[in-house]
């Protein structure tokens, strides 16, 4: 499951879940920030 969350003015977070490990402990999510180009409009940076 991932999730994106609007960080700033033009930068994202987008965090995505990694399961689980053989024991069944659950896996520290990976995460990431992004900045679309500036030249993409708010409308055109949501929907991708």
């Amino acid at each position: 499951m991932a999730s994106i969350r609007k960080r700033g003015q033009n930068s994202y977070l987008i965090v995505v879940s990694r399961g689980y490990d053989y024991e069944g402990n659950r896996l520290k999510a990976a995460q990431k920030t992004v900045h679309p180009p500036k030249d993409l409009t708010p409308g055109q940076c949501k929907n991708g």
